[in-house]
């Protein structure tokens, strides 16, 4: 399972550090797992259940989360003192898992149609990603990043790089549900 996650998402070869690497794998083998699924599931689920939001898997969507994440982190990063950079590595992180919960927050409805599972009318998406990202043994900026992400994260003391997640997460959110629209 953990190459054919690999082979899904090669944004996770970005991340420098070995064990960070291989954390973000174990967590989403772990939710995987825990849901019965396999990692063709992160084609077949939707990105969100608002209109037309099938049309846009959410491996998709996280890929570009990560991409973009990336590049403008990356291009950041070129432009201030070091004291200011970004932590690409643990954006990175973030960037992949931030969505995972949704796996367990969705639940299949009958010919290709999703809706929200009991587990995911107890939490939303953001607790679940947090909690696989603990279970994995992902570090606690990690953890915050995903768990602070969505609404959930609003009020909170946020890292700079959990803003910086949260902004491109609604970004790419918010554009392809526009694109989507027509």
């Amino acid at each position: 399972m953990r190459d054919e996650i690999s082979s899904k998402m090669p944004e996770i070869d970005l991340i420098s550090d070995e064990g960070l690497r291989q954390g973000v794998i174990s967590a989403i083998e772990r939710c995987l797992r825990f849901c019965g699924l396999g990692p063709e599931a992160l084609e077949r689920f939707p990105f969100t259940l608002s209109e037309g939001g099938d049309r846009v898997s959410l491996l998709a969507h996280t890929r570009a989360v990560a991409r973009v994440c990336h590049a403008a982190a990356s291009a950041f990063n070129e432009c201030v003192d070091a004291e200011l950079r970004l932590n690409l590595d643990l954006l990175l992180a973030g960037a992949l898992l931030h969505d995972l919960g949704k796996l367990v927050e969705f639940a299949p409805a009958g010919e290709g149609a999703f809706e929200v599972s009991e587990m995911g009318r107890a939490m939303r998406h953001p607790f679940w990603s947090a909690h696989f990202c603990l279970e994995a043994g992902l570090p606690m900026e990690v953890v915050h990043l995903v768990g602070s992400h969505s609404h959930e994260g609003e009020g909170r003391r946020a890292s700079a790089e959990a803003i910086f997640l949260h902004k491109v997460d609604f970004m790419v959110y918010e554009a392809t549900l526009k694109k989507l629209e027509g």
